[in-house]
């Protein structure tokens, strides 16, 4: 059975198959088309392209890249220009990711100082100390690590230090911007969520993904359960999830503060599955995590209402 891309996204990151529109997966190799364009190791760990290839595959992993947040990614040229693997290896797929970020560096400490190229070293320099701590979490090889000279970070930091100063304003200023134009979106596509948020066969607009706190939103449709991240659950799961999400509420509420208004859950040995997906915790101001998705209190009162 087809589903759609961002259900086939998150089940990848959670290791099971989907087949949905020129977008498949086993739960292991991530598919657009006929180019694998991603990896699941099954260790916490994946690996996705650095390079969209075509405008279509770009969006696939856009929605991939947002479907595994709650894991850590590897983004390596290993799946672009020609060099696709047949059979992937983790060891080779790292060492080019370390291998295009070592090129970016050596070209960042050879330039002329500018913003643009600032901006771009940043975001470099946060990478490479990714991929150093990556490398020691999953017992990459220590060659692989090697790849970025330390004298070379040493050049590049010290080319960061002088312009880092006009770096938090900058992107202060572009946070404001950017809330000020979501705000003005979600206006224009109120109506149409409210469509999906009660049920509607319609998709959630983008501008509504996520609340202002980062939670996820939730719709009842037929027999299942949406979010508005893509991501879908039996609806009979999804109640005993919020069955087990309510029986962690104190006791003595509300005669209690807030931040001990729920009993701290974490995944470890107990189960409680949602589909493809388990729960992973539940916070104590009730907050609860199931892969990349976050619920505050609100949607889940709200779920509890539909289903309970």
């Amino acid at each position: 059975m087809s589903v759609s891309n961002s259900t086939v996204a998150h089940n990848w990151a959670h290791g099971a198959a989907a087949k949905g529109s020129n977008f498949r997966t086993d739960g292991k190799e991530l598919i657009s088309y006929n180019t694998m364009v991603g990896y699941n190791t099954g260790r916490g760990l994946v690996f996705l392209s650095s390079d969209s290839m075509t405008p279509s595959t770009g969006k696939q992993l856009g929605r991939a890249r947002r479907a595994c947040s709650h894991l850590d990614a590897v983004y390596s040229p290993v799946f672009c220009y020609g060099r696709n693997p047949m059979v992937f290896n983790e060891n080779e797929a790292f060492k080019i990711a370390c291998e295009e970020l070592n090129t970016q560096l050596e070209g960042y400490c050879k330039a002329r100082l500018g913003k643009y190229l600032h901006d771009s070293m940043v975001g470099t320099l946060e990478n490479v100390g990714r991929m150093i701590a990556l490398a020691i979490k999953y017992d990459f090889p220590q060659w692989v690590v090697s790849v970025v000279p330390a004298d070379k970070l040493e050049a590049a930091r010290v080319y960061a230090e002088q312009w880092g100063a006009k770096e938090g304003e900058r992107r202060e200023l572009a946070r404001k911007r950017e809330h000020a134009r979501q705000a003005a979106q979600r206006e224009q596509d109120s109506d149409r969520f409210n469509v999906w948020h009660s049920g509607g066969a319609v998709q959630c607009p983008y501008s509504y993904r996520t609340a202002e706190d980062g939670s996820y939103y939730i719709a009842v449709r037929e027999n299942k359960v949406v979010t508005s991240g893509g991501a879908e659950c039996p609806i009979e799961h999804a109640r005993r999830g919020v069955k087990f999400w309510e029986s962690r509420e104190n006791a003595n509420w509300p005669n209690v503060p807030e931040s001990e208004r729920f009993a701290p859950w974490h995944r470890n040995g107990e189960r409680v599955q949602l589909g493809v997906f388990q729960l992973d915790r539940i916070e104590a101001d009730g907050t609860a995590y199931a892969g990349c998705h976050k619920f505050n209190v609100a949607t889940l009162n709200r779920l509890a209402d539909i289903l309970l």
